[in-house]
């Protein structure tokens, strides 16, 4: 726990920590505004790449957050179907005799 992440942070850490450390390190720390204004063109284009590093890891776990939705929403669809179709079997079948 540091005066810039609130949290206890143990031997491992989850993706979701990693990135909310990265997060509350630098943007919601005004001492990380201060060095920033006080940093070289270099480094000040350090920190842009590693904040863009940072949105293209996040536009990537939301593309598979996305992917296991859309494969969680057509396995209900599918057993939606499923129930469907034998109830019009079993229907279709009673009629027939």
């Amino acid at each position: 726990m540091t005066e810039s992440y609130p949290y206890e942070v143990g031997e491992h850490v989850s993706e979701l920590q990693a990135v909310d450390i990265f997060v509350r390190s630098r943007f919601s720390n005004p001492e990380w505004h201060k060095e920033l204004a006080g940093m070289s063109p270099a480094a000040v284009q350090r920190e842009q790449l590693l904040t863009q590093a940072l949105n293209l890891h996040v536009d990537w776990m939301r593309f598979n957050l996305e992917r296991r939705q859309a494969s969680a929403i057509a396995a209900l669809l599918s057993n939606s179907l499923d129930e469907r179709d034998s109830r019009t079997t079993v229907t279709t079948a009673s009629a027939a005799q």
